[in-house]
């Protein structure tokens, strides 16, 4: 689901007008739309930084630069997108335990190469999985209500609670069939993408 299906449904939930956009940074909307321009993002957030998603992981080949730290002979710059790490790779794909050391957007280590799988920060995302939206779009709901005079009720916010659970189960299986197929190959890598 896109963004602005995602906001619509929030508001049809909320028993509020439709959008027909989502208004840049500057541009006037909608107390609806500015809303959703404003909120989107914020429970986008919510619902992707506690949990590694499958969606929202990353893997990248990181690029190695001489280190200036004298503990370290190598020093690879963190992608600028990174929420946080899930598993640092050596070149072999090995998950590497120890041995390095993350300093503000750089990893100091020996390792000639190294492998990332990283959770992505997910705020301007333009194709949420159905699975995960579901879970977006009640969040949204529940954070849009303060700004378009609606209540949240008990109701809704279980609601939140079961379909997050589902989506995480849903998250899980996916991993389980994707790690199964991995596992008949040679390649540590494929299991960490």
């Amino acid at each position: 689901m896109t963004p602005l299906q995602i906001c619509n449904e929030a508001l049809r939930r909320m028993k509020q007008n439709p959008i027909t956009a989502i208004p840049g940074p500057t541009e006037a909307g909608s107390k609806n739309a500015v809303s959703c321009r404003d909120q989107f993002p914020v429970s986008l957030a919510k619902i992707t930084s506690g949990y590694q998603w499958r969606w929202a992981r990353k893997l990248v080949t990181l690029e190695r630069s001489d280190s200036t730290v004298p503990m370290y002979l190598y020093y690879y710059t963190l992608p600028t997108d990174m929420e946080r790490v899930n598993v640092v790779l050596d070149e072999e794909g090995a998950p590497i335990v120890g041995g390095y050391e993350i300093v503000g957007d750089k990893i100091y280590t020996d390792e000639e190469a190294l492998a990332l799988n990283y959770g992505a920060v997910m705020s301007s995302a333009t194709d949420v999985p159905q699975h995960i939206a579901s879970a977006v779009t009640l969040q949204l709901a529940d954070d849009l209500g303060p700004y378009l005079e609606s209540d949240r009720t008990n109701d809704h916010i279980e609601r939140l609670r079961l379909v997050l659970q589902q989506a995480k189960r849903q998250d899980a299986q996916m991993d389980r069939l994707h790690y199964g197929v991995a596992d008949s190959g040679n390649s540590a890598i494929a299991l960490y993408q």
